[in-house]
């Protein structure tokens, strides 16, 4: 499955109060970049396959520049032999790839390191976040790495995904779309101080 399918561009997550929802030292509506857990319990047992999963790890195709058109990049497909030089201005997205400068921090898996993902960018311009091919955190990379039967899930940040984590027993999300009530956010996130997949609570704000 393509990765870019669950998106670089998730929708940002909707105003919503913050009722029924996990307290913390700071709330929601207090800090509204942070992702809580919702301590609403799913209305019954969760979903027994994800909606989206990596069952075979992704090959990107490079980013072109019509998905980034308010962007500046004037050093873009410049001759490059290190990421230092694709970045005169002292921009970190951009990347020298292949001999070449992109704002593709990858292609395929093994551009981006032990305990990285590859994720592809959806090519759709996006006026908020830099459409890109981007290396994220992982603990699997395809379903075979979580077992027999295994998952290796896409987890919600609070713009876009944020990593890609094992499906286990101890989540209460598999599909959002059913496992997380309405008075959580629709989306499935990786909460790592649970080890677990959870749905995040109502988010005031935006990226």
């Amino acid at each position: 499955m393509r990765s870019g399918a669950f998106g670089r561009t998730l929708t940002v997550l909707s105003v919503a109060a913050a009722a029924g929802c996990s307290s913390s030292a700071k709330t929601p509506a207090d800090d509204p970049y942070v992702l809580h857990a919702c301590s609403t319990p799913p209305n019954g047992p969760v979903s027994a396959v994800p909606r989206f999963h990596r069952a075979v790890a992704a090959t990107c195709e490079p980013t072109p520049d019509t998905a980034n058109p308010d962007w500046t990049y004037a050093v873009a497909g410049m001759a490059c032999t290190s990421d230092e030089q694709c970045r005169p201005d002292g921009s970190v997205r951009r990347f020298c790839r292949n001999g070449a400068c992109t704002v593709d921090e990858c292609l395929i898996d093994a551009d981006c390191g032990d305990g990285h993902v590859c994720i592809c960018s959806s090519h759709t311009p996006n006026g908020v976040l830099l459409n890109a091919n981007a290396c994220l955190v992982a603990s699997c990379r395809t379903d075979s790495d979580c077992g027999a039967g295994g998952f290796c899930m896409p987890s919600a940040g609070t713009c876009f995904t944020n990593g890609y984590f094992c499906h286990t027993a101890a989540d209460t999300c598999v599909d959002p779309l059913v496992d997380c009530p309405s008075s959580c956010s629709s989306e499935c996130t990786y909460f790592p101080d649970r080890g677990a997949f959870a749905c995040p609570a109502p988010m005031v704000g935006g990226c």
